[in-house]
């Protein structure tokens, strides 16, 4: 019995790491083909943070921190998405980024 709960923690935890603070997986995969695309879309678009450092980013309103690294900047960057939107807004980059 005390295996089967501790594969079920176990378990539970995985899918907490992979679900919220890895976020979407294919999202990232297609931005790391296209960084500098990437960055530019998010960028532009409100449900998303750029964290340069300066930013007191609330956890409870967003999600990460994802990072990214971006050659035009010779940077990774850290990158927050809010949680209210943050689907719908990488569906719409993965259009774009999709058909580039």
């Amino acid at each position: 019995m005390d295996i089967i709960i501790t594969v079920g923690v176990l378990l539970g935890i995985a899918v907490y790491f992979i679900v919220f603070k890895m976020g979407n997986v294919k999202f990232w995969k297609q931005a790391a083909k296209n960084p500098n695309l990437a960055f530019d879309l998010i960028s532009k678009d409100p449900t998303w943070i750029i964290d340069d450092g300066t930013k007191n980013v609330d956890s409870e309103k967003y999600n990460g921190p994802f990072l990214l690294y971006v050659p035009k900047l010779n940077a990774t960057v850290k990158i927050y998405g809010e949680f209210d939107s943050i689907e719908v807004s990488q569906e719409r980059i993965m259009e774009v980024l999709k058909n580039s």
